[in-house]
């Protein structure tokens, strides 16, 4: 639990407006939460707020005790439902509550319910309402909320890409089966001209091959040719980034080549000196 200053309480009672039954839950929920048996002042309170015209007050009670219990989320609607009417002292507690609600939960859920905690803690300070001594409690919990800000680590892409799953799977899958070149056969829902183009294909890429085998490389003996790969080769963030950085610093250094060349054709051609 993050450490915060401690939720207020109306116990004023007298403001309360709806009956005797509805005054004596309320009373009980004030027993009960100072006693510290916050589930069942919960409780209280609930049956006050159903059986009266002022339920914003029952409802401010209830969200401080779910608050105490660590029933963070549910003392955030409870804070809501009384801010929705909420005017003078009970709408400056109300905010510090709702702000100290959402900074119990902002590192779990996400970086915007904290920078509403900070709104919800700003307003609060402009509040006239508002004691030196809470003001201060205020602006401690403000500067908590702007450090655990700070904390959140970005938003990151971790969802599964179906794409890629679908790649990665027909890459498991064993390679297709093509007839010989010789059987005569035709591949399988291909035309005659696409088979005579495939085969002109693999022709160019046998001469090809030949030649290149014939000339040879230093140091390097006779490969077998590249088999042609309908799908790229994955690569990890950290490596398709390090090769477009060199990729870059190529180009950059054949771009200046270029340019050089071109000035000194230039100036030999018109007698200047570059």
């Amino acid at each position: 639990m993050i450490a915060v200053a401690r939720i207020p309480l109306l116990l004023a009672s007298a403001l309360f407006v709806g009956g005797s039954l509805a005054e004596d839950w309320l009373r009980r929920g004030n027993a009960d939460y100072e006693r510290g048996e916050y589930e069942g002042a919960a409780a209280a309170y609930a049956e006050a707020e159903v059986r009266t015209t002022d339920p914003g007050l029952a409802a401010f009670n209830k969200a401080a005790a779910l608050y105490q219990k660590g029933l963070y989320r549910d003392a955030e609607r409870s804070y809501r439902c009384c801010l929705e009417d909420a005017v003078g002292p009970r709408r400056t507690f109300a905010l510090y509550g709702l702000g100290s609600a959402l900074v119990q939960q902002g590192r779990e859920r996400s970086a915007d319910v904290l920078r509403e905690a900070i709104r919800c803690f700003e307003e609060c300070l402009l509040q006239p309402s508002a004691s030196a001594d809470f003001a201060e409690d205020a602006r401690h919990d403000l500067e908590l909320a702007k450090l655990l800000l700070q904390l959140v680590p970005p938003k990151t892409n971790d969802k599964p890409d179906p794409q890629r799953d679908d790649d990665e799977e027909k890459q498991k899958q064993p390679p297709e089966r093509r007839p010989a070149s010789d059987s005569g056969m035709e591949p399988f829902g291909r035309g005659k001209a696409d088979a005579r183009a495939d085969k002109q294909r693999v022709g160019r890429e046998q001469a090809r091959d030949a030649q290149k085998s014939d000339e040879g490389t230093a140091g390097a003996g006779t490969l077998p040719p590249v088999p042609d790969q309908e799908e790229l080769a994955q690569m990890s963030r950290e490596d398709a980034q390090e090769h477009l950085k060199r990729a870059a610093a190529r180009i950059l250094s054949e771009q200046r080549t270029h340019l050089r060349q071109k000035r000194l054709r230039g100036s030999d051609e018109n007698g200047l000196d570059w």
